[in-house]
């Protein structure tokens, strides 16, 4: 029996007498680890549970308590081998609302509470392998929770709301150790403009959100990239020297690219980044273009990269006469002009006159990159034309010379429309001889044949109005292929729901977001008790093989009664069989085999086939090349989609 502590009214309870109820959420993996560690640390679980008096009429005499609140720490104490754990009281009558409170209560600390409990501890004194130990945390996560210290602390608060991811924590600390004003001054600009960056943007370009963050800051700092010398900038030198220098770069810009508009385009060299980089005024990280930190260093810079421009667009020039009084020196009055000669000549200026505007197409596309990410780099998400892009691009289209199956519209037209959509639904009662109504048969058209789904997909995304509801649209046809139970249809037509590739599986992570809450509570049924009649099955058959094990063995050692006197130590294996009869059980090689096949067995007997992998969706034919980004959805179970039967029993096809 459980004890009580004198003077504190904890429970010692012991955990065999424990009832555990079923039905409870999952228990989250990571943090039953976290609570491990945190309890060997302290030796014991310092925070009691909650439980109630057992039901004698309910629970029998097997137990004592049952479990309110605690789920997590009674099963890290189990784990770790205790035998009891405290508890008090619970309220009988507010069971389910403590079990939901808890429910509510428990989570897993954010980075930035994670860190601020660290600091505490190492304040303590403590190193930090004992404050992971003491916290629950591994030695990793500790360190990287250390490195998260190093920022500021509005930084670390912006990690730790969400506003910048983890991987934040790695650029800010390089733009910290170069300029701690620069990273300050990017910290402000977020904070005041977090709903338009996404919490990746720093991790990928942290130095273009930085220089946002100077233009739009009061701040006493300055960065600028060294990229391309920005020749109408405020920021160049206004000395006799570098105003010359651009003139003349501006005329002989002129003389090579005749059929250019603007400014020659001059970028910094390699010999410029080195000079940076050795006053120590260079910040670099990842493939953006360095920055300069350094007003004064950036001026001299651009003087230098300016002059070394210059002379290359004089080496242009001189090389584009030479060229043009080769193909363009008059001949002799003398001599008569050939005809073929003038044809010769049309064609080699025609092809001098290309060359040049080859060169002007260097220029040109730089100006078309520069153009684009000024007007485009942020669009309005409700542009339909924006939408329609997207929208239309992804899905693609059908095979124009013919409704093809092998296309991203006509497998969601067969997997998910067909299945989901009543109109293409038959219901059908037959009569029996005796005029009996029979059993319901239910058809969902030809399996093979799509041509008046893909019409009612294609009518029903040219219905949308708004780029908002074209969005959704979308999502309602790719989220109904994703989660359409195919047991309604024949096993030959059965298969895994498309996969959609993504970066990062970005796209599975979105779609699941956004259609999990919005499938059906049937189908999620549908899909527990599918897993709940394949468990039990297999359980059946494991039982089946013990009993078959525990009869062979017994039979084998009525038949050779004497094998031990008769073989002795020549054949220790005889000593196998007297351990089937004390421990009878899935005992050899083939009897497991048997129970996996078994298992196998059970799929094939209920779905008929075993189901092809999850298709790609990028292999299917589209019109317009590339992969669709999209991957496959994470939770099958709960849709349906990873426990398939055959219900082709009742169903007519």
């Amino acid at each position: 029996m459980s004890t009580t502590t004198a003077n504190t009214g904890t429970l010692v309870i012991r955990l065999d007498r424990l009832f555990v109820p079923e039905n409870v959420r999952e228990l989250d993996e990571e943090w039953v680890a976290q609570l491990q560690l945190s309890i060997n640390a302290r030796g014991k679980v310092t925070e009691p549970i909650k439980v109630i008096d057992a039901d004698l009429a309910v629970h029998g005499d097997a137990y004592d308590y049952v479990l309110v609140a605690g789920f997590h720490r009674t099963e890290a104490a189990r784990r770790l081998g205790h035998e009891t754990i405290p508890g008090v009281y619970g309220d009988p009558e507010h069971e389910h609302t403590d079990r939901a409170v808890e429910n509510i209560m428990h989570k897993t600390l954010n980075p930035y509470e994670q860190a601020v409990a660290i600091r505490r501890s190492l304040d303590e004194g403590k190193s930090e392998q004992q404050a992971g130990e003491l916290l629950g945390m591994s030695q990793n996560l500790v360190t990287r929770r250390v490195k998260l210290l190093e920022l500021p602390d509005a930084a670390q608060r912006l990690v730790g709301d969400g506003t910048l991811s983890l991987e934040s924590v790695e650029p800010m600390r390089v733009i910290a150790q170069a300029n701690p004003a620069l990273l300050d001054a990017a910290i402000d600009f977020i904070a005041e403009c977090g709903e338009e960056i996404a919490p990746d943007d720093f991790v990928y370009q942290p130095l273009s959100i930085l220089m946002a963050a100077v233009e739009a800051t009061e701040r006493e700092v300055f960065a600028a990239p060294l990229g391309e010398v920005p020749l109408k900038s405020d920021l160049l030198s206004t000395d006799e020297t570098t105003t010359a220098l651009i003139a003349e770069a501006r005329e002989l810009h002129k003389q090579t690219n005749p059929y250019s508009y603007g400014d020659p385009h001059i970028r910094f060299t390699e010999a410029e980044i080195d000079r940076a980089r050795a006053a120590g005024v260079l910040l670099e990280y990842g493939e953006e273009n360095p920055v300069a930190t350094d007003l004064a260093v950036y001026q001299d810079l651009c003087r230098t990269a300016v002059a070394a421009g210059v002379e290359a667009l004089k080496q242009q020039a001189t090389e584009r006469t030479q060229e043009e009084e080769s193909i363009f020196g008059t001949p002799s009055k003398k001599e008569k002009a050939d005809p073929d000669d003038e044809r010769t000549t049309l064609e080699k200026k025609h092809r001098a006159e290309m060359r040049q505007l080859a060169a002007t197409a260097h220029s040109a596309n730089l100006d078309l990159g520069d153009s684009l990410r000024n007007g485009l780099t942020a669009v309005d998400p409700d542009d339909i034309n924006v939408a329609r892009f997207f929208v239309y691009g992804l899905l693609g289209q059908d095979n124009p010379n013919g409704w093809a199956r092998d296309t991203v519209v006509s497998a969601i037209a067969l997997r998910g429309i067909r299945l989901v959509i009543g109109d293409f639904r038959e219901d059908k009662t037959k009569e029996r001889k005796d005029g009996s109504r029979g059993v319901l048969r239910i058809t969902y058209g030809d399996g093979d044949k799509h041509e008046n789904q893909s019409h009612w997909l294609w009518k029903y995304l040219d219905g949308a109005r708004s780029a908002g509801e074209l969005y959704g649209r979308a999502l309602v046809v790719i989220a109904a292929e994703q989660y359409a139970s195919r047991l309604v249809v024949p096993s030959s037509q059965q298969t895994k729901p498309l996969s959609w590739p993504s970066h990062k599986d970005t796209a599975l992570k979105a779609l699941t977001k956004l259609a999990g809450p919005h499938i059906a509570p049937t189908l999620k049924a549908l899909g527990k008790a599918i897993a709940k009649a394949e468990r039990e099955h297999k359980e059946a058959l494991t039982a089946l093989a013990d009993a078959q094990c525990r009869t062979e063995a017994s039979s084998t050692t009525a038949d050779e009664p004497d094998v031990e006197d008769d073989l002795g130590d020549e054949h220790p294996e005889n000593h196998d069989l007297n351990s089937l009869d004390s421990n009878p059980g899935p005992c050899t090689d083939e009897h497991q085999e048997q129970i996996d096949t078994g298992d196998s067995a059970v799929t094939n007997a209920i779905s008929h086939i075993p189901l092809p992998p999850p298709v790609d969706a990028s292999k299917f034919e589209q019109v317009n090349e590339g992969p669709a980004p999209m991957a496959d959805l994470e939770d099958h179970t709960e849709a349906g989609a990873e426990d398939v039967v055959d219900a082709s029993a009742d169903i007519d096809f």
